[in-house]
């Protein structure tokens, strides 16, 4: 183990082992500029540098040259007149003489002569070094020593000592001392108070952290999505009027149903086409007519043996006019009805005659009046066969037919007839399409709001039981539209693009979705550290204390969620911390600017400073309040100017404590 010789007060002192050197340091016996020197060494230096250049001989390891070296410096003996020198200016005793070098020696001899012969000058400025440093030292003990104290106290106790002895040969080195002192403890001072208070350690993005809690809902996150096409249903919607044209108006929503049902669908398509026949002008004369010859014309019993049919049906169908439909059909009617009933007559001569026999041709002619007028002189049972079939006409196809006609008018007559129109509008409205509407509210599975482009969307991937509703003004109408329709073939309202969107829930897309709330506020730091050093023998402390941080801790509900875990432990700014309240819902946006730590976290202590016991806490209070000094100090302010490597945005890191 390597030894060390100290040079203090003029004297050569050791040798020390580090140990000891370390000791003497930590009691305040010897300072960091000591000179010293190790065996070997050829010139004195200051403590601190020859510590340093120990620490890195250890590490590296000495050369064989280096070895020969030292050895043959180490075993160089003095001369016997440097030795009597040594011992003469009490520079060293009998023990340390031999641990110096002839290098050493010789130093030490020339700086103790040099000093003799500054001695006396120096006497006369000891006085003045001595009342300049005890004034230095008054404002650098950190008020620690005051010259307005009362007689006795500290300040000129210090004068006295320094002036008690003015004639003393160990002034010099005092006043010496005195001036390192309070040089060394200045420096101290500002290399203490200019080591900056860091953020706490630990700081993570919350993100992750959110995103591991995020539960994931059971329900299928696919989707179903297609187009409503209502081209055909909005052409036939009214105009409405100029500031508001009907089909803009006009909103659509689709629905799925959990089931169907066949008459439901019925009553749908009845209202459809209700709903587009009722937006078609009225019939006039030449409408009612072609549709009686479109719709009727192959059931027109025409017999060409039989003048009657060309005479009513021709006539009366070919002049019908929606205005007198009753009336001409009443006429209709009765046209033949009285055929028949003339028929029938004519049929019973024309048999009586044939039985007679007789020829009273001139008596048939003048019953049978115009009826007869176009029949043959053919013979009277032929003529009778004639009217037989003209009566079974008459009786048996022809009201089969005006019933068939009647049925007709009757179904037709909203397209000729307002007032029929709106009565087939009302029974429907008070009647089916309350059904229609109740099974659709009873069987709602899910709905989707339509968009301007008819778009919409809809939870799952069933594509079945779909429903379009129309929402005007006044009234509700409901379609059972077609799916994907061939193209240019839509004659209903249809849903176009029908796909299926099959997707998978990620976390990250419901984390704002999550609700949190404040369960628990605390703060951190406001650690109150020192650093202790002496002054002439005298103890002085530094005191600093850290920064105050402030914390929450945000959690789901419990009740809500089982799987809640741990509260989350979050920094926040003190503006923050005083804003929230237990129980306050924190926005995500927010809480994912904040920074995550495992728990309330402080800044580190820097390396010059250290806590204070909790047991000398107390007894450090009392004699500063003692003192008229407060204790502990406020906490100092968190200033991230004072950071080496400050991130360029961190706004999650709370600015002030």
């Amino acid at each position: 183990m390597k030894e060390f010789v100290l040079y203090i007060d003029g004297k050569v002192a050791g040798p020390f082992t580090q140990e000891k050197i370390d000791a003497m340091l930590a009691g305040g016996e010897i300072l960091p500029d000591t000179p010293c020197a190790e065996s070997g060494d050829q010139e004195w230096k200051p403590l601190n540098e020859v510590i340093r250049k120990k620490v890195s001989v250890r590490i590296a390891r000495k050369t064989d040259q280096e070895e020969a070296e030292m050895k043959s410096a180490v075993s160089e003996k003095l001369d016997p007149d440097v030795r009597k020198k040594l011992m003469l200016y009490n520079l060293a005793d009998a023990i340390s003489v031999d641990k110096f070098t002839p290098v050493q020696a010789a130093a030490a001899i020339a700086l103790h002569e040099e000093k003799l012969k500054k001695g006396k000058n120096l006497k006369i400025l000891v006085g003045v070094v001595g009342f300049i440093g005890a004034f230095a030292l008054s404002f650098s003990l950190f008020n620690y020593v005051d010259f307005s104290e009362a007689p006795g106290g500290q300040g000129r106790k210090l004068f006295a000592t320094i002036f008690s002895k003015p004639v003393d040969p160990e002034l010099e080195k005092q006043s010496k001392r005195l001036a390192l002192d309070i040089r060394k403890f200045n420096e101290l001072r500002e290399e203490i108070n200019s080591q900056p208070f860091t953020a706490p350690r630990g700081g993570n993005d919350p993100r992750q952290n959110f995103i591991g809690r995020v539960v994931i809902p059971n329900t299928d996150p696919s989707f179903v999505s297609g187009t409503v096409d209502a081209t055909i249903f909005l052409k036939f919607l009214p105009r409405g009027n100029a500031e508001q044209p009907l089909a803009e108006s006009v909103t659509f929503e689709v629905v799925q149903l959990s089931r169907s049902d066949e008459k439901t669908k019925e009553i749908a398509a009845k209202q459809a086409k209700m709903f587009a026949e009722f937006q078609r002008p009225l019939w006039r004369d030449a409408d009612i007519r072609a549709a009686i010859k479109q719709d009727l014309g192959k059931d027109y019993p025409l017999d060409p043996n039989i003048s009657l049919s060309q005479e009513i049906l021709r006539q009366r169908l070919s002049q019908f006019s929606v205005k007198a439909i009753d009336a001409q059909l009443k006429l209709l009617i009765k046209d033949v009805e009285e055929g028949a009933e003339e028929a029938a007559k004519l049929k019973g001569l024309q048999e009586k005659a044939g039985k007679r026999k007789s020829g009273d041709n001139s008596r048939s002619q003048q019953v049978s009046g115009r009826s007869t007028s176009g029949l043959s002189s053919a013979s009277s049972s032929q003529r009778a066969a004639d009217y037989g079939r003209t009566e079974d006409w008459c009786t048996k196809k022809m009201p089969a037919f005006i019933e068939k006609f009647k049925t007709f008018l009757q179904e037709n007559a909203p397209k000729y007839s307002s007032e029929a129109r709106s009565a087939a509008w009302k029974d429907f409205e008070s009647k089916e399409l309350p059904q229609l509407k109740e099974f659709i509210e009873a069987n709602t599975a899910q709905k989707a709001p339509v968009n301007k482009d008819g778009f919409f969307e809809l939870k799952g991937r069933r594509t079945g039981n779909l429903c379009v509703i129309a929402h005007l003004p006044n009234l509700d109408l409901y379609f059972f539209p077609e799916e994907n329709p061939s193209e240019g073939k839509t004659e209903a309202v249809a849903i176009k693009d029908c796909k299926v969107n099959v997707r998978q829930w990620n976390p990250a897309e419901l984390l704002m979705d999550e609700v949190y709330k404040v369960v628990e506020k605390e703060t951190a730091g406001g650690v109150t550290a020192m650093t202790e050093g002496r002054l002439l023998k005298k103890k002085v402390q530094v005191f600093r204390t850290s920064p105050l941080w402030c914390y929450i801790f945000v959690n789901k509900d419990a009740e809500e969620n089982s799987r809640a875990g741990r509260p989350v432990c979050l920094a926040v700014s003190k503006e923050m911390f005083d804003r929230l309240n237990v129980g306050d819902t924190v926005p995500m946006e927010e809480l994912l600017r904040l920074k995550y730590f495992s728990r309330p976290a402080e800044s580190p202590i820097p390396s010059l400073l250290s806590t204070i016991a909790p047991e000398k806490f107390d007894e450090i209070k009392a004699a500063m309040e003692e003192d008229g000094k407060p204790f502990p100090p406020p906490p100092e302010v968190f200033s991230e100017e004072k950071l080496e490597e400050k991130p360029e945005a961190d706004p999650e890191v709370p600015a002030e404590a």
